[in-house]
């Protein structure tokens, strides 16, 4: 049998909880991360529906896919949801917005998610004013920070 520190040398996704269904079954996202063993792993893609972390940070893992961060790294994950596929122009206008503050615009084509990792550097005011130039005027998106907010809705300050 492979102990675990074997099984995560073997890894360059991790596979988070996100919650649980309507049916109560787990729902899980595959993240892209580096495993640095002992069930740790350093996420390096900011996830779309998983809440708590984002690329940079160094998570330790148990087996049904619940994590906790041990280390913070710099950046904000922002998790954007859309009714039906984004109208044509808007990643653009995301990227346009996010270049001058490092951020990163990452979702599959034509899809109905997308996810933006910014450094935390880069100021909420400054966050909060690219995303809403970006969709004020857009019915049906909404937009969530994925690492800012605890579960009892509190901030964590992790980025004072």
């Amino acid at each position: 049998m492979q102990n675990h520190d074997d099984m995560d040398a073997a890894h360059d996704h991790v596979s988070l909880l996100a919650g649980h269904g309507g049916s109560g079954q787990p729902v899980r996202e595959v993240v892209p991360a580096t495993a640095l063993g002992g069930g740790r792993y350093r996420i390096t893609g900011s996830p779309g529906f998983v809440e708590g972390c984002a690329e940079g940070d160094i998570v330790q893992c148990n087996e049904d896919g619940s994590f906790h961060v041990v280390e913070r790294g710099p950046n904000v994950c922002v998790q954007i949801y859309a009714e039906a596929t984004f109208p044509g122009g808007v990643i653009d206008d995301l990227r346009a917005h996010f270049r001058p503050l490092g951020g990163l615009i990452e979702g599959p084509p034509a899809g109905r998610f997308l996810v933006v990792t910014v450094p935390a550097a880069s100021g909420f005011p400054a966050i909060k004013t690219a995303m809403s130039h970006c969709f004020s005027a857009l019915d049906g998106v909404e937009w969530q920070y994925g690492n800012v907010y605890g579960p009892n809705g509190g901030p964590l300050n992790w980025w004072l």
